[in-house]
């Protein structure tokens, strides 16, 4: 069992301006540099009321670049190896959503599936992500797209023989039909 936290012990883990007896003026008259506002209002209206508000201390250009950086973000998701939180656990933001429109709308590095060559490991992958949306269950609707999608990859990409002319034939990609 944990100790118990004593109000000292609590103290020591807040910052400076909440702890008893903070000495704002003291503060302000050491710093090297003033910034360009008034420092000591800002930090007596935390103190007295808990909240402070800066105006125009980040440039708004940067703002912007944050912000286009979110809807990239946003729009090319797969792209990267995010966590999100969904109903107090963690998941990665790939195993979340399917959708049947393509999000292949930017370049990609070469070494990439889609520029590599390697048909059969695009299409398994594709497959494999199709796999992992079902988990996670999606429309009848949803599971038929992606099926068909599946089934138009293999003949775009010349997997089709004779042998097997239709992706449910490809001993390879069983495991990944549904």
């Amino acid at each position: 069992m944990g100790r118990i936290q004593t109000q000292q012990d609590w103290y020591a883990t807040v910052p400076w301006i909440d702890r008893p007896g903070a000495d704002i003026d003291a503060y302000v008259d050491g710093l090297p540099e003033l910034p360009d506002f008034d420092l000591k209002s800002k930090l007596t209206q935390w103190r007295e009321q808990g909240i402070v508000t800066f105006e125009n201390v980040v440039d708004r250009k940067l703002i912007a670049a944050l912000m286009s950086d979110l809807d990239y973000l946003k729009e090319h998701y797969r792209d990267f190896e995010l966590v999100v939180e969904v109903r107090g656990g963690q998941r990665d933001i790939r195993d979340l959503a399917f959708s049947p429109v393509s999000r292949n709308r930017h370049r990609r590095h070469e070494s990439s599936v889609t520029l590599g060559g390697d048909n059969l490991s695009h299409l398994r992958e594709v497959m494999s992500m199709q796999k992992v949306a079902e988990r996670y269950g999606i429309s009848d609707q949803a599971r038929a797209q992606a099926k068909v999608y599946a089934a138009k990859l293999y003949v775009q990409f010349g997997l089709s023989t004779k042998s097997a002319p239709a992706v449910v034939d490809h001993s390879e990609l069983k495991e990944l039909q549904s």
